[in-house]
């Protein structure tokens, strides 16, 4: 199987926007997984909205790059979902920069 880390734009001061965004990106994983059973696809809003929101962790960056860093290096591709927002999203940003300094290829949907 082919692991796929997948970028989607998030943060916004309104919550409304982020929960409309978490909607869409598990729309896409899903789509994605169902379309090629051979792609295991890696969400990070799709799979940590739910801690972030019920846990209250905290939705600063410097928390989640930590995190995101050990997932982009278990992944053998970076793929970004085609939403409105990736283009101004500083964690897009930062994780494309990250897979390219690793060597991970870069694949925009």
């Amino acid at each position: 199987m082919k692991r796929i880390y997948l970028c989607s734009p998030y943060s916004d001061p309104d919550p409304e926007v982020r929960r409309l965004r978490y909607q869409e990106v598990c729309r896409i994983a899903a789509d994605l997984m169902m379309g090629n059973m051979d792609l295991l696809v890696f969400s990070p809003i799709a799979h940590s909205h739910g801690m972030a929101v019920h846990g209250h962790l905290p939705g600063d960056y410097n928390f989640w790059m930590k995190i995101d860093e050990q997932w982009i290096s278990w992944a053998d591709e970076v793929w970004v979902a085609d939403m409105i927002g990736r283009g101004e999203s500083k964690g897009i940003i930062m994780e494309i920069e990250y897979a390219i300094e690793t060597g991970k290829p870069v694949v925009w949907l």
